[in-house]
């Protein structure tokens, strides 16, 4: 009987910041020995001589040579999970080397799926996909309905991730021109301005709004 086919990509080939395969994986010396793709250090250095994650002071980066071996093959096995529409093929390693080195857009994974901008302050809530959200945007969501607005299930609880708040912070410092070279401190400002206009046409709206709609859906705009 054949095995079923490979759907995902292996954590452990993933960079933690940036969520792309590691084309080139370094470890840094931290007592967690974290695994990046060498760009990313290499950004992240230019401000801070420790680990991204934990904060540790960086003495040694070593490159695994094995682990990008194990990376590359399985990029070239799976081509479905690397597919490029415009030219109908599996991209390359190069073309997925340029888009770490040169990202045109934020990872999906850190961006709020209600507000659509990389969450400065994410949460997680108790619904069975664990889905996160910007703290204010779900908060304000809340108010009108007790539910997730991606899947509908009850939440009864939100809670603080820390871990993907630290990996969001570090991409926006490492990418400011993803953000209009915006620090995090203004963009939480811009947010905090678009959370104000809910609220307002919330208040003033005898029906769903546009904004309303999309907050309490979960549509896309």
């Amino acid at each position: 009987m054949s095995s079923a086919p490979t759907t995902t990509i292996p954590n452990d080939f993933l960079d933690p910041i940036c969520y792309q395969p590691m084309i080139s994986p370094v470890r840094v010396n931290c007592s967690n020995n974290h695994y990046f793709q060498s760009d990313t250090v290499k950004l992240w250095r230019r401000l801070h001589n420790t680990c991204p994650l934990d904060g540790e002071p960086i003495l040694e980066i070593t490159p695994d040579k094995q682990l990008q071996t194990e990376i590359c093959t399985f990029i070239e096995n799976h081509p479905n999970l690397f597919w490029n529409k415009a030219s109908q093929r599996g991209k390359t390693i190069a073309e997925i080397n340029l888009e770490i080195a040169q990202p045109t857009e934020p990872p999906h994974e850190l961006q709020c799926p209600i507000l659509y901008r990389t969450m400065t302050d994410p949460v997680s809530i108790n619904c069975p996909s664990n889905h996160r959200f910007q703290r204010g945007a779900i908060q304000q969501a809340l108010k009108e309905k007790k539910k997730c607005p991606l899947d509908r299930n009850d939440i009864s609880q939100i809670n603080p991730d820390q871990a993907l708040r630290t990996r969001a912070h570090v991409f926006m410092q490492i990418h400011p021109e993803l953000y209009s070279g915006k620090t995090i401190a203004e963009q939480e400002r811009e947010i905090a301005k678009d959370l104000k206009a809910v609220q307002k046409a919330s208040e003033s709206a005898t029906e769903p709004s546009r904004i309303l709609f999309w907050i309490f859906h979960g549509s896309r705009r």
